[in-house]
């Protein structure tokens, strides 16, 4: 899979987006400090690992939680989240599933280079993304400097150009 690497101004906003921009059923898997976190109001909750997605960390170190969400909780589960979250270091690992596939991926507390997004869903999010404050406009790792993705975007978006390809060299 393709995937775009952010670095990111607001993950729980970030996560919001990522989920109202897929339609239909997700599972949301959540690594971190998690034991007062009560789910189960937003859909199925499970703390058992899927083919797709996986704990990232030690069973003695963190909870680990799976939770499916549809249209009608998505909004409510991200509020949940804001509120819930007190610090953002509850939230270690986050991944967004769907169809088997994930297309979202944050850990180490969202720390820069961990946080990824499938290119074909992250494409058409990105400048609204920025513009929103979700992500900085340094979204390219270094290991990622020649993408085709990297050259149409600047000539899609030449006030960031120079930033961008300043980060390639």
């Amino acid at each position: 899979m393709n995937q775009i690497g952010l670095v990111t101004k607001d993950p729980i906003k970030l996560l919001s987006r990522v989920l109202q921009s897929l339609s239909g059923k997700v599972r949301v898997s959540l690594e971190g400090q998690l034991q007062d976190y009560r789910l189960s109001d937003y859909g199925k909750v499970t703390s058992s690992e899927t083919d797709s997605l996986k704990r990232d960390s030690s069973p003695h170190d963190c909870d680990f939680l799976i939770c499916e969400v549809d249209d009608s909780t998505k909004s409510e589960f991200v509020e949940y989240l804001r509120n819930q979250a007190s610090h953002e270091s509850d939230l270690i690992h986050v991944h967004v599933e769907q169809d088997g596939r994930v297309v979202f991926g944050a850990t180490d507390n969202f720390a820069y280079n961990c946080v990824y997004i499938a290119e074909d869903l992250g494409r058409p999010m990105l400048a609204n993304l920025v513009a929103e404050g979700c992500i900085s406009d340094s979204f390219v790792p270094p290991d990622y400097p020649e993408s085709p993705f990297l050259i149409e975007y600047c000539a899609m978006n030449p006030e960031l150009s120079n930033i961008l390809l300043e980060r390639k060299e």
